[in-house]
């Protein structure tokens, strides 16, 4: 091998000039820097010795033509962006101590398939998996705390996700665009679920949520349109905005104890039959049940205190509106004008008669 293309000091790797397929890093090396082999064009396979402590980030950013890379399988600290781009690359064996998959470590990786995540791994970064579109399979370690945001966005073949036991926080967009994903088994430790998380996951059936939540994120299941089940946390006081638009096959829904407020177009355009309001909801938004065209009944609670614009509009079979107050209550809410615009029912059905809409 050629050394004149390795330019390495103080046993640090800092640039890779070299146009051969095979690479064999010199064993006096302890420590490859960012950018070391950044746009290579030529390596396919990289071989790393063992005497490596730490593969700093950037380091093979955009080596299209990689295909392989044996890491050290001792203790090796990895940086961020280190295989970003690397589209042909089909093989990475991670070091057992792994503790931390950084930002960006995979993303746009589409020749990837598969990845065993070491049982230390504790952290899975921003962007460190997004946009795998071979990916199909990914295994989580029990003891995982966090999933950064866009974690695995848009890795289109992933089918089913466990988020197990120890995990507690999953980042906004984590799975979204993750439109072959069908099942999710979340566990009960994970207390927070960002905004978008499974946004236009298409296939998405059936998911229950950890009691622990406290808020049912904005555009949380956006966009699932074949989502027919989900188990809400009982004590969970806020669902979103765009929570669970345009899921048209749920059909029906037990709205949590503990909900004070409905987001903007939380269930708009959503498949639901009939919606029971708990009784300490105070606020319905904007266009939150908008175009229900297969809701027939409603029940709203004497605690609420505003029913936004359009509301429940265009619910064109909605022929059942029952206030659990008096007409005096009723008359107290503040209502936007066209809240039930478009809607079959006539009147609004009060515990002492009737109110005409």
């Amino acid at each position: 091998m050629n050394n004149k293309v390795f330019s390495v000091e103080n046993g640090v790797l800092f640039n890779y000039t070299g146009r051969r397929s095979k690479v064999d890093v010199p064993s006096n090396v302890t420590a490859i820097a960012n950018f070391a082999f950044k746009g290579n064009k030529w390596a396919k396979t990289v071989q790393i010795p063992q005497g490596v402590v730490s593969v700093r980030d950037f380091a093979f950013q955009d080596c299209v033509a990689l295909q392989s890379v044996q890491l050290p399988q001792n203790r090796c600290a990895l940086g961020s962006h280190l295989f970003q781009g690397c589209i042909a690359l089909e093989n990475v064996q991670l070091p057992v101590d792994t503790t931390e998959i950084a930002t960006s470590t995979f993303e746009g990786c589409k020749s990837l398939k598969h990845v065993d995540v070491p049982k230390t791994v504790q952290n899975i970064g921003a962007f460190a998996f997004a946009g795998c579109t071979l990916l199909n399979q990914i295994q989580l370690p029990v003891g995982i705390k966090t999933l950064g945001h866009h974690a695995f966005h848009c890795c289109f073949l992933l089918k089913h996700v466990v988020l197990p036991h120890g995990m507690e926080v999953v980042g906004r967009n984590a799975f979204a665009g993750c439109t072959m994903l069908q099942s999710v088994h979340i566990a009960q430790t994970v207390t927070h679920l960002g905004s978008d998380v499974f946004y236009d996951c298409k296939n998405l059936v059936e998911v229950v949520l950890p009691e622990k939540l406290q808020a049912i994120s904005d555009r949380l299941f956006c966009r699932c349109k074949n989502l027919q089940t989900v188990v809400l946390p009982s004590q969970a006081q806020c669902i979103g905005n765009f929570a669970f638009y345009y899921c048209g096959k749920l059909k029906q829904i037990q709205l949590p104890n503990g909900l004070v407020s409905v987001g903007d177009k939380a269930f708009a355009c959503c498949g639901l039959q009939q919606v029971v309001l708990p009784t300490l909801v105070q606020t319905i938004g904007n266009h939150a049940f908008y175009n229900c065209t297969q809701l027939t009944d409603v029940v709203i609670p004497q605690s609420v205190q505003t029913i936004g614009e359009k509301a429940f509009a265009s619910c064109t079979r909605l022929g059942s509106l029952r206030f659990d107050g008096t007409a005096e209550q009723w008359s107290n809410v503040q209502k936007h004008s066209n809240w039930a615009e478009g809607i079959l029912a006539t009147h609004v059905q009060c515990t002492n008669g009737i109110v005409e809409i």
